[in-house]
């Protein structure tokens, strides 16, 4: 199964996890790292390292970052490995909530693509989707 580690700033890494598990129960296999902004890039990059390690049995991993550029994206980048380790940034609910559907039926590089489409799919403008009913 893959493994999916969520790394942002502050608390929304474990904000997005906990309603994740409000909504579908615990899933085995995802953990939430919000990383200090005071803390020096080698500690944060140590801790993805170690959380990187907890959530891959061999499968691959899927870092779900909140944007591109942004410190959390720019330290996990260095852990992308073709085929085994994937960052996809821009993490949101939507995307939370598909990932438990797609984890064990595809390879790593399928279920990113599929991620990232849903994620974007998730995002709507209200006054669009009700014009269109």
């Amino acid at each position: 199964m893959i493994g999916f580690l969520i790394v942002t700033h502050k608390d929304l890494a474990e904000a997005l996890m906990n309603v994740c598990d409000l909504i579908l129960g615990r899933q085995e296999g995802i953990l939430a790292l919000s990383l200090d902004p005071d803390a020096p890039p080698e500690v944060s990059q140590q801790q993805i390292q170690r959380a990187l390690v907890q959530v891959n049995n061999g499968s691959g991993v899927i870092i779900l970052t909140d944007m591109l550029g942004g410190t959390p994206s720019n330290l996990t980048l260095p852990f992308l490995q073709e085929g085994k380790v994937e960052v996809i940034t821009g993490v949101n609910l939507p995307m939370l909530m598909k990932l438990a559907q797609l984890r064990t039926d595809k390879n790593l590089v399928e279920v990113a693509a599929a991620l990232k489409q849903w994620g974007q799919k998730g995002i709507a403008m209200a006054s669009e989707v009700l014009k269109k009913k």
